[in-house]
């Protein structure tokens, strides 16, 4: 077998991809905003000491790369995962509809260890209208169970659980 066989063969359950972070995010976003893309920022906005906006960003659109239906249907099943004991189960906070998806990657070629992984959840809330995303991903976990629904889906649920009534989103239970 060539090293391209090997890629294609496990590209398709999700091993040993090489995409940034951010790159995660942005695609996540996607499929949270109907399908288009838009340029990530990392500041929004910067203030003088008076709190006077100096400086802003703006939220731009590319494309659209998947279609509003696709996504739609992307999402109920990302928060079913979370809401019906799926495989992110972990990142449910009471209250809020989160949408989110685990992973575990092997890392293959780049560790020293035979057995190294990279656990990460990302998630995005509130699911109907997400107002926040986050991404946790743990680089080579060493004690545990080795899944990024245990190591990493509890810490998004934690983060969520901070950040949605900090930005003034109210949990509903119904």
């Amino acid at each position: 077998f060539t090293s391209a066989d090997i890629y294609l063969a496990t590209a398709s359950f999700g091993q040993n991809f090489k995409i940034t972070p951010i790159q995660h995010m942005r695609a996540l976003c996607a499929v949270a905003n109907g399908g288009y893309l838009v340029t990530p920022h990392v500041v929004q906005t910067i203030t003088d000491n008076s709190g006077n906006i100096i400086e802003s960003t703006t939220t731009s659109q590319s494309r659209q790369v998947v279609s509003t239906e696709v996504c739609d249907t992307i999402s109920k099943i990302l928060e079913e995962g979370v809401s019906v004991a799926g495989g992110a189960r972990n990142a449910y906070v009471a209250g809020y509809r989160i949408a989110a998806k685990t992973g575990t990657s092997e890392k293959i070629g780049d560790s020293d260890r035979d057995d190294a992984y990279i656990c990460s959840c990302v998630a995005y809330a509130p699911a109907e209208s997400p107002a926040v995303c986050a991404l946790i991903m743990v680089d080579e976990p060493t004690k545990g169970t080795l899944y990024g629904s245990v190591v990493a889906a509890p810490y998004v649920a934690k983060l969520m659980e901070t950040i949605l009534p900090h930005l003034g989103i109210e949990a509903v239970y119904s």
